[in-house]
């Protein structure tokens, strides 16, 4: 049913800061660290090099800026402020901002104008397969952000162990998913399952014990700080080892919002909570978000609880942490909790492992 853990570990620095009051005591060590910088060119004061000041160049008005959702429309059947043809997008992107619109969708190559301010819109969204809607920011710092969260449990003993990847099905599907950031579970090498579906290019991650790992898309995330902390012992039933959440402070690197994501994998037996119960270990994985997480950053969490909803355990985190989607696999053990605002839930199939893959699209305003 459950794999051993892997023996991958990643290699961490002590804490960066001492953390806030816990609400009871946690278990393990915690661990965590700076992401590495680049050193950024320091600014040169004008002449430094012995030339004339260069000449300041007049300021361009920042582009408008839109977050895209897919089979969404906002007020639909309510009366459109204007409607025009959606042939050139560019176009009717700069009428959005030139009116001051808070939005619009298309559909059937018609562009429909929202007057509402697209947080309203982001508030009042529909579905409809057939339509996109674009939410309107005139800058980038208040622009709405969309991020697709999955959580996969790929049961690396099977799909890896004894069937070598099966010819990268696992990795296919994520390839096809396209997902913000991920977090996987019973993994025991995500560079190579990042490999297998050619996306090791658009990807960064982190390989952590437990076979806990995370990924995010390079080219809009920006690593913060990592770790991961002990929350859970399996019963001596069923027993394998301590169980962790892996955690990452994410940055949007067009908008400067930050992500607080974690990945957990649950202990066994099933809807035990583990030795210390449910409550316990709900209420450790509570303690490394209040600890590390920053006064702004939102929160997502993700990863297989081998617990069902109905639970201590996600009874306990969904009053902090709502949550938003729960797959069909051994009675639904696999979660994504959030406070963003989700738009769409998919399940998104197995891809070969005996959990399916679960991908939230979520708005961050």
């Amino acid at each position: 049913l459950k794999s051993r853990f892997g023996r991958k570990s990643s290699t961490l620095s002590p804490p960066l800061r001492s953390g806030a009051e816990r609400r009871a005591p946690a278990m393990g060590a915690c661990c965590s660290t700076a992401a590495s910088q680049a050193s950024a060119p320091q600014p040169r004061a004008p002449g430094a090099d012995g030339g004339s000041a260069p000449a300041i160049a007049t300021a361009r008005p920042e582009a408008p800026h839109f977050a895209v959702l897919l089979g969404r429309t906002a007020f639909d059947g309510a009366q459109a402020a204007e409607v025009v043809d959606a042939g050139d997008l560019d176009k009717v992107k700069q009428r959005c901002a030139d009116m001051g619109y808070g939005g619009f969708y298309i559909r059937d190559g018609k562009a429909h104008f929202q007057v509402e301010e697209a947080s309203l819109c982001l508030e009042n969204l529909t579905e409809d397969e057939t339509a996109t809607f674009y939410a309107y920011s005139s800058t980038s710092e208040g622009a709405a952000v969309v991020v697709k969260a999955m959580a996969y449990n790929l049961q690396w003993w099977s799909l890896y162990g004894r069937r070598n990847g099966a010819g990268g099905s696992a990795s296919r599907l994520i390839a096809s998913a396209t997902p913000d950031m991920m977090g996987l579970q019973e993994c025991d090498d995500v560079s190579r399952v990042l490999f297998e579906g050619g996306l090791q290019s658009s990807y960064s991650y982190i390989q952590g014990s437990k076979a806990l790992a995370m990924a995010w898309r390079s080219a809009e995330w920006e690593l913060l700080e990592h770790g991961i902390q002990d929350v859970a012992m399996d019963e001596r039933e069923q027993f394998y080892g301590a169980r962790a959440v892996q955690w990452a402070r994410l940055q949007h690197g067009r908008t400067g919002k930050v992500v607080f994501f974690m990945n957990h994998h649950g202990p066994l037996r099933i809807n035990s909570g583990g030795q210390a119960g449910g409550f316990a270990t709900a209420t450790n994985i509570l303690n490394v978000f209040d600890e590390h997480r920053e006064f702004g950053d939102a929160a997502i969490l993700v990863g297989d609880f081998n617990a069902t909803r109905e639970t201590e355990t996600i009874r306990t985190i969904e009053p902090t942490i709502p949550l938003v989607f729960t797959g069909p696999s051994f009675g639904g053990v696999d979660h994504i909790f959030s406070w963003l605002k989700p738009v769409r839930s998919q399940d998104l199939g197995s891809g070969g492992s005996d959990h399916n893959a679960l991908m939230s699209t979520l708005v961050l305003q």
